[in-house]
């Protein structure tokens, strides 16, 4: 018999989409699942729209929850899931026919623990992105961290064994990057298989994370995901050389997003915040990791203004594009 898949779909608000979602599920070629819509306390009609489709369809299963975020959402799916694997399908994105299908396929063949596939961005005028990763195979984890390759949350299928046996969840009240820790965190546990097709469709739209204002607060979650995953590999990997390859590769990539985090700080006038902040030997160390011989020329002269903690340099900082 074929393993069973839970789905878990986090909603919010997304009435006018979450019906097509379901549907892109529904017309799997792979039939044996159940899709766990976890209701993270929607304002409009969301879950009137689910537990219509649910009262046709056995496998759909709505449960409501008071609104506390993505990562709570997802935990309860995880924690009510029945399945032998897991996958993820938020409420406005869609899969192709033959999502489950081939990367269970893909999974199976080589023994890898997780399969993932290539996606594709679907904008508003129906305009599609194509997918410009690499897509390899094996142990991924380091080409994760370069960002050589990119797993988006909904395009994967996992060993539920490998997330309960790691107690592996999502991050409460993180608001960023929190689903490229989970990730990174399956990585380090276990090989991944890809397949190179696009098979999910990830929808842009007004409100979603890709269009949403930079907020400094929510960014600096970045530096923290990566903190954290960093605790975690330590504690998962044996001592050697691929273990210090990986670390040394997540501490300059940490360095790298902090210069750019506080760029972004200075750039979009939060003054105040960034010299406070750049006075925390915690996120001071990232900062000076970064060899401004490695950056572009521009790239340096941004870096040395940020370093330069002179206000009326900092001033002129709107000015560049």
């Amino acid at each position: 018999m074929e393993d069973m898949v839970s789905i878990i779909m986090p909603v919010y608000n997304v009435t006018d989409y979450v019906g097509e979602s379901i549907k892109s599920i529904q017309d799997q070629t792979y039939v044996n699942w159940e899709l766990l819509v976890v209701n993270d306390g929607s304002t409009d009609d969301t879950a009137e729209v689910v537990a219509a489709l649910a009262d046709k369809d056995h496998r759909i299963k709505l449960i409501n929850q008071a609104n506390g975020g993505v990562s709570r959402a997802r935990n309860t799916g995880l924690d009510l899931a029945k399945g032998s694997l897991i996958s993820f399908l938020d409420g406005d994105d869609l899969w192709e026919p033959t999502f489950l299908a081939d990367l269970i396929e893909a999974k199976n063949r080589t023994g890898a623990g997780m399969a993932y596939c290539a996606y594709d961005h679907l904008h508003r005028n129906r305009l599609r992105r194509k997918y410009r990763y690499q897509t390899p195979s094996g142990r991924i984890l380091l080409a994760a961290i370069k960002g050589t390759v990119r797993i988006h949350i909904c395009g994967l299928v996992v060993d539920r064994s490998i997330v309960s046996a790691n107690n592996l969840s999502f991050t409460p009240d993180c608001p960023y990057a929190e689903d490229w820790e989970f990730i990174a965190k399956v990585l380090t546990l276990t090989d991944a298989a890809r397949v190179s097709e696009s098979l999910l469709i990830y929808r842009v739209r007004r409100g979603s994370a890709i269009h949403s204002q930079w907020d400094w607060r929510k960014r600096i979650h970045g530096i923290w995901v990566k903190e954290r995953l960093a605790d975690f590999i330590q504690e998962h990997l044996p001592k050697g050389p691929q273990r210090r390859e990986i670390l040394q590769a997540l501490r300059q990539r940490t360095a790298y997003d902090a210069y750019r985090f506080f760029w972004r700080m200075v750039k979009n006038g939060y003054h105040e915040d960034a010299m406070r902040l750049l006075q925390d030997p915690r996120y001071r160390r990232y900062f000076d990791d970064v060899d401004p011989a490695t950056l572009k020329s521009s790239e340096r002269w941004k870096y040395r203004l940020v370093s330069s903690q002179n206000p009326l340099a900092w001033s002129l900082a709107r000015l560049v594009p």
